[in-house]
């Protein structure tokens, strides 16, 4: 090897070094020798080393030089191999497929570059040529991750989750990857298979202990989003708050916060964080247009609490009382109703006009209503100790679970997911602490809409009452569902 070889060989040792300082004196030195006779062969090699090295350094320098060796030798390795990188990074995914393509003409058992052919019709959306040229590559050589990665995302996108499973795990027996794991976790709960979720999200959590990254907190989204399907709001809640302290650039986590405090929780503090998405481009026009459109801004427990303090409590478009949860019809001036009737009601499990007003909340902007306060005009404080005595017992976690098993039969499973039920402690007129029922209805237009299940009737909510719609007006809003303009719309999921 002569005198200006050498001196090249040892320019790319210095390129390769994966340190800055370093590959830049490797280029100054080329740069040097380019002043110095020889070989067409010396030539390409060093415009190809200073191709390679501005490559390194994210220079737009790289393609000038790479080009040059290439005019020289079209079918040279180096010069094919780093331009088709040049042009993808800078999502020329065209010209870098024509790169690599050449490429392999000459050499069509590189693995390293079939996948990387194979990554370019990924991204040009060519998923069925991407496929072949991954699968090509891990038949050449089956420890190539990147192609496992990719056809993780292919067999994603064809909704081919064992597949999805298989490819991660091959990932994963090279070596510990959080990253790969954190994905495996994603797809298992997309999955619904809630418990490898968790067992995966748990053993990476032990992992990381307290440290704060961005897969810490796509931890304690996805155990928010776990407990939330579990109607844990809570629990969800706190899970989101952590995600978003872990990483504040968490929009997902933010966001799934802010439905969750839209419908479950501080209606004021929803508008804050949809806003601060809205600011930061990171959510929809569409859901935050829907957000501003509503009539109803969710209330806390202390709107509640105020609300019913006052003398005259007012019923309006998003807001109702009931006396009883198994109450048809008021019966006497007086507030007394008759216990024996009661019963025979809520035994015969017959639709209470409750949940006329459910359905109502949840075909229009969603609501509060309030068990265990008589209705307008009178103002007298039961609780649902009063329901208590009909269904058996002085339990509220027997009543809640009655009224949610009503409200999923009746309205279905969907309804009782997106409902709210919590107890509310207040002091009737004797002083005595009595326990209200708040039921916490969001709007519901991500639905088709919402009827009793038994025969298919439809209600909404015009002012302080309830109507039923038409057959003619459900027949319209279906067909004009698409409408966001129109409150009363029921909505398509």
């Amino acid at each position: 090897m002569d005198f200006i070889s050498q001196e090249i060989e040892k320019s790319m040792t210095l390129i390769f070094s994966e340190n800055d300082k370093k590959i830049k004196n490797g280029i100054k030195n080329l740069t040097n020798l380019s002043k110095k006779s020889m070989t067409m062969q010396d030539k390409i090699n060093l415009s190809n080393g200073k191709g390679i090295g501005y490559y390194f350094l994210e220079d737009k320098r790289s393609r000038k030089y790479l080009q040059i060796a290439k005019r020289k030798d079209p079918e040279n390795k180096d010069s094919l191999h780093y331009l088709g990188h040049v042009e993808f990074n800078e999502q020329n995914y065209l010209k870098a497929k024509e790169h690599f393509q050449n490429y392999l003409k000459k050499n069509p058992n590189d693995a390293h570059i079939l996948t990387e052919l194979g990554v370019t019709h990924y991204h040009l959306e060519n998923l069925i040529e991407s496929q072949k040229k991954l699968e090509k590559a891990l038949e050449i050589n089956k420890d190539e991750i990147e192609a496992h990665h990719y056809l993780a995302h292919i067999f994603e996108q064809k909704e081919n989750d064992s597949k999805v499973i298989e490819h991660y795990d091959k990932i994963l027996e090279q070596g510990n990857n959080d990253n790969i794991l954190m994905h495996k976790a994603w797809q298992h709960y997309n999955m619904h298979r809630v418990d490898d979720a968790t067992k995966i999200i748990d053993q990476l959590g032990k992992k990381l202990g307290k440290k704060g990254n961005e897969i810490h907190s796509q931890i304690y989204e996805i155990r928010g989003n776990i407990l939330f399907g579990k109607h844990e709001i809570k629990k969800s809640r706190e899970n989101y708050e952590q995600a978003i302290i872990k990483d504040r650039n968490n929009y997902d986590a933010k966001e799934a916060l802010a439905h969750l405090e839209w419908n479950w929780g501080d209606g004021k503090k929803a508008l804050k964080l949809f806003r601060e998405l809205k600011s930061q481009e990171h959510i929809e026009d569409s859901t935050y247009n829907e957000i501003q459109q509503t009539n109803h801004i969710p209330r806390t427990e202390e709107d509640i609490l105020k609300e019913i303090n006052r003398d005259k409590i007012r019923e309006s478009q998003n807001f109702e009382l009931k006396t009883t949860m198994y109450c048809p019809v008021r019966k006497k001036e007086s507030g007394k109703y008759n216990e024996k009737e009661l019963k025979a009601f809520a035994e015969k499990e017959t639709i209470p006009e409750v949940f006329k007003t459910i359905i109502a909340f949840l075909n229009t902007d969603g609501g509060d209503l309030i068990i265990g306060i008589q209705e307008l005009p009178f103002k007298k404080i039961y609780g649902v100790e009063f329901d208590f005595k009909l269904i058996g017992g002085n339990d509220w976690d027997k009543w809640n679970r009655k009224t949610s098993e009503m409200i999923t039969t009746q309205i279905g499973y969907d309804a009782r997911k997106l409902i709210d039920i919590r107890p509310i402690d207040y002091p009737n007129e004797e002083g005595n602490i009595v326990t209200l029922a708040w039921i916490k209805v969001p709007d519901g237009k991500n639905s088709i809409g919402y009827t009793f299940d038994k025969d298919g009737r439809a209600f909404e909510r015009i002012g302080a009452a309830t109507f039923e719609m038409t057959a003619e007006k459900i027949h319209n809003i279906m067909m004009n569902r698409n409408n966001q303009n129109d409150r009363n719309t029921i909505y398509k999921k």
